[in-house]
């Protein structure tokens, strides 16, 4: 993928961060996937990896707007698929592993009989094991984790 193509897929996502609707959330999808045609995760597994998780935080940004089942199971295939790739207990498995845990989350709010709320919280917990040294990851994981248990209450 060009460095080009790289920055117009994270910009924007950053944008549709910022907006209300989904519009360049999914503009950042198409740019997303166009870019998966372009990888080869056996030549370039990190990049290919960081893309997926990409692709899937934007694709539960889109299912939590939307509120949309189907794009949660979307965003945790392509999280998933980066797990695959991605070094267990690393910070960028940690940040996936807590993507994923909102992914689930995200599904099992949405979707009566998902039951995906014990595999969200494993993930979050996985996220803040493999975290400790990286705040952020650490944060954003421990965040999510709360949030999970909360909307059991």
């Amino acid at each position: 993928m060009g460095y080009c193509s790289a920055n117009l897929d994270n910009v924007l996502m950053a944008l549709g961060r910022r907006e209300t609707g989904t519009a360049k959330l999914l503009e950042a999808v198409d740019a997303y996937r166009s870019a998966l045609t372009q990888q080869d995760p056996d030549y370039s597994p990190s990049d290919w990896a960081l893309t997926q998780h990409n692709l899937g935080a934007v694709m539960e940004m889109i299912a939590d707007r939307e509120e949309d089942a189907q794009s949660a199971r979307l965003a945790i295939e392509a999280l998933r698929a980066a797990l695959k790739i991605r070094t267990p207990g690393s910070p960028d498995w940690a940040s996936t592993q807590a993507s994923l845990g909102a992914a689930l989350a995200t599904l099992d709010r949405l979707e009566e009989g998902a039951h995906c709320f014990e595999e969200s919280v494993a993930a979050y917990e996985a996220a803040v094991s493999a975290s400790v040294g990286h705040l952020f990851v650490q944060r954003l994981a421990t965040t999510g984790l709360h949030q999970a248990r909360a909307s059991t209450d």
